[in-house]
Formats: structure tokens, C-alpha cells, sequence
């Protein structure tokens, strides 16, 4: 995920550059269908920079202390990747896409939407995997590493009181 964050504030840069050099607007009032795009955008960007801290705090705060915080995070993580892919899809086809080279082709323009829509296909429901975790009992998602330390420990002290209980006359 923090390559995921690196990667946006780096295509965010890349795309900035791009708009300063070729004098276009930032926030596309140059255009009326690219507003659409930047309205999406921008909220996206400040989401995934909210959602980023809060996923760095909360694993934080799990390894240090063992608590879980931030609850709402994995399905704020699911509804931001949504708006990611919504964001990129209305993208794909405004006119401005290398204007200077005669934009995007259709057919650049028809892969690029049918590989995303394929992403945005196989992203489950958000809340989904929470609500899954809830029916099998469980508060949220696994701890990931942690979560799969601390069950081993669990398992290996409950074969050696297993082992220590067999010795007993």
C-alpha cells in the first residue's frame, strides 16, 4: 500500500509536469468534461493521502501496542480503490490526451476501459470482506504478520501443553 501511495504522488507529479509544460488549466477549466475528471480527482488524491496515514498509524499501532484502530479503514480502502477506478476510467476518454499527437486513439482508449472495468470487476463489494469477517466471527480482516506470529506461538504452546499433558501418569 505504500508503494501504491508512492506511485500516486509520483503520477500525480508526472501528470502536474505535464499540465504546466503544455499550459493547460490544473483544474480543468479548460475544459467543461475534464472538470468532471478533476472533481473526481483531487478528492481522490486527498482520500488516498488520508487513507494512507491512517493505514500507517494503524499498523503502527498494532505492533506496538497490539490494538486495533482505525476500524473503518479496510473499507474506506475498498471505496477508494472504486473512486480510483472511476476517476481513471472518466479520464480515458477526455479529448486532451496528448492533444499535441491527436489524443489517444479509440482503440488505446477502449483497451485502457476494458482493462479497468475488468479491475473494478474483480474488486470485491466494499465492506464486503469485513462483512465476511464478521459472519465467521471474526472483528475485521487478519493481522497479516502479525496475526500469523502470534497464531503460531498459540499453536506451538498448545502442542507443547499437549506433549507435557501425554507424559503425565
Amino acid at each position: 500500500m505504500a508503494l501504491a501511495f508512492v506511485l500516486a504522488a509520483a503520477g500525480y507529479c508526472f501528470i502536474f509536469t505535464a499540465h504546466e509544460e503544455s499550459g493547460e488549466s490544473q483544474v480543468g477549466t479548460d475544459e467543461t468534461w475534464s472538470r468532471v475528471h478533476v472533481w473526481m480527482g483531487y478528492p481522490t488524491l486527498l482520500w488516498l493521502v488520508v487513507q494512507a496515514t491512517a493505514g500507517a498509524l494503524k499498523a503502527r499501532t498494532l505492533e506496538v501496542l497490539g490494538e486495533r484502530t482505525f476500524k473503518w479503514h479496510g473499507a474506506s480502502g475498498e471505496y477508494l480503490l472504486v473512486a480510483g477506478y472511476l476517476t481513471s476510467l472518466w479520464g480515458f476518454w477526455l479529448k486532451f490526451n496528448y492533444r499535441a499527437l491527436g489524443g489517444w486513439n479509440t482503440q488505446l482508449k477502449l483497451a485502457l476501459t476494458a482493462l479497468t472495468a475488468a479491475l473494478l470487476g474483480l474488486a470485491s463489494p466494499p465492506g464486503a470482506a469485513a462483512a465476511a469477517a464478521r459472519r465467521r466471527g471474526r472483528r475485521g480482516r487478519d493481522d497479516g504478520l502479525l496475526g500469523a506470529a502470534k497464531e503460531a506461538e498459540r499453536r506451538k504452546a498448545a502442542a507443547a501443553k499437549a506433549e507435557a499433558d501425554a507424559d503425565l501418569p
